[in-house]
């Protein structure tokens, strides 16, 4: 991974996460799902905590305390008990429609000035945070707390004082145990030499969704990389993760573990995307779970097979397709004998079917222009705008159905430019045709093939053609 300073890290972080006790406690303010806790006929709400706010290495508690029938609450402690937690703000806030909103000082808070340690309140007993302010009959206020570390959530007492009596009970709070919270990133790239390891020049892939998982395969939390590639969970305990990256459309996973140094090499398996688990420790930042993707083309489409029957003026074409899946459809022309202009057969394109198992094709032509003798070349276009040409083939001159061949065509560029959506065909200076062994000077025809018989009448074209269809525009030079 490049190198970054703590601020590019934490402006970085797209998702702030906290694991309590095998469950996933979300704790970035946006998208908050706040957690009731009933304490006597009171209740405290906890709606999160957020990391490095608001400055790097500390964090923010933010709480509602409601007040329920008489008698009405006078004080509310939040127990901090961590040995070296320092308290550096605290107050109301707006609540959940701005948690930015901080009203330092109200609320009436003890101690009064900060940054402090906590102080213990006489009248509850507990060492923490008090809130020294008279609630009305069913009164909500808001409260945070900023303190000095970012500190794991853990079970927290609230002492509460309503009239002659106490109440206690739990919620989340900044750990006792002073634990705090690890993370867990961070980069995926394009590996443009597809060679595994981070090179200087290779940049980052935004919007890639990573998953995160305990060691034990539970779904914990998913994000996205960032526009420049990287990702962050943070807020997590300690214990084994492991992370899932998704190939964009069009994309590779480059080779695994490659180059000897795991700062700069890809962790995600090419085939399902999973990272190696790690295991971490509190307070720990892993920040090496890489992935390095490459872009990949359409696949070509296959031919099997491409014959021509001629009959007098008419032309019956028929091709078979192993694949075809990325492949966008197709043209047939004809090279006079002797010539090297490439004549458009067909006068609306023929778009594919798009079967990964292929298809077969017919199309006929009444064309009474072409020569006996002439060649014949099917073209396809591809999804990224290549073209491939198959052929030549001869036509055999025949009023009876050929059988199926399975030849292996060769792929013969042929400069094409687009005019007003369909090609128009250079002329070719070169016209590129296969020797015939016995006789080099003459084309070589298309294999000699045994009829289905004479009584058999010739099948009606099928031609899967849409009327109006935009031939795709080729590059200028597929060569």
């Amino acid at each position: 991974m490049p190198s970054q300073s703590l601020f590019e890290r934490i402006v970085r972080s797209v998702v702030v996460l906290a694991v309590l006790a095998g469950a996933l406690l979300w704790a970035a303010p946006a998208g908050l799902a706040a957690t009731t806790y009933p304490i006597g006929n009171h209740s405290v709400t906890f709606y999160g905590v957020r990391y490095d706010y608001p400055a790097a290495g500390q964090s923010t508690w933010y709480y509602s305390v409601t007040s329920g029938a008489r008698p009405s609450i006078s004080h509310v402690v939040f127990g901090l008990l961590c040995p070296t937690i320092q308290i550096l703000d605290a107050g109301k806030w707006a609540g959940p429609a701005n948690m930015d909103a901080l009203y330092s000082g109200q609320g009436s808070p003890v101690p009064g000035t900060f940054p402090a340690s906590p102080l213990t309140d006489p009248t509850t007993g507990l060492l923490g945070l008090k809130f020294d302010e008279n609630f009305g009959r069913g009164e909500t206020k808001f409260l945070y707390f900023v303190v000095n570390g970012n500190y794991a959530a853990g079970d927290m007492t609230v002492g509460i004082k309503a009239g002659p009596g106490n109440a206690y009970g739990t919620v989340p709070g900044p750990s006792a145990a002073c634990n705090l919270i690890s993370s867990l990133g961070d980069y995926v790239w394009l590996d443009a030499n597809v060679n595994g390891i981070q090179d200087p020049g290779e940049t980052g892939i935004a919007n890639v969704t990573v998953r995160l998982y305990s060691g034990t395969g539970t779904h914990l939390a998913t994000t996205t990389t960032n526009s420049s590639g990287y990702y962050l969970f943070t807020g997590l305990s300690a214990g084994d993760y492991y992370v899932v990256f998704t190939l964009p459309t069009g994309y590779a996973f480059t080779l695994q573990h490659m180059g000897g140094d795991s700062a700069k090499d890809s962790d995600a398996d090419p085939f399902t995307g999973q990272t190696q688990t790690v295991t971490l420790g509190w307070g720990q930042s892993y920040l090496d779970l890489d992935a390095g993707m490459y872009p990949t083309g359409p696949t070509a489409v296959t031919v099997a097979s491409f014959e021509v029957l001629r009959d007098n003026d008419t032309l019956r074409f028929k091709w078979v397709t192993g694949y075809e899946a990325d492949n966008l459809g197709f043209d047939l022309f004809a090279v006079q004998p002797g010539g090297s202009e490439m004549i458009l057969i067909n006068d609306t394109f023929i778009p594919t079917q798009g079967f990964t198992t292929g298809s077969e094709y017919y199309y006929e032509a009444n064309r009474p222009d072409i020569e006996v003798g002439a060649l014949f070349w099917l073209r396809a276009y591809d999804t990224n705008g290549t073209v491939e040409d198959f052929g030549p083939v001869e036509a055999i001159y025949s009023a009876y159905v050929l059988a199926p061949i399975d030849i292996e065509l060769p792929k013969v560029p042929a400069p094409v430019e687009i005019e007003e959506g369909r090609p128009t065909i250079k002329p070719r200076s070169e016209l590129i045709v296969l020797p015939d062994p016995e006789t080099p000077e003459k084309p070589m025809a298309a294999p000699s093939m045994p009829v289905i018989g004479p009584e058999l009448p010739i099948p009606a074209p099928v031609a899967p053609r849409l009327n109006g269809a935009v031939r795709p525009a080729p590059v200028e030079d597929a060569s």
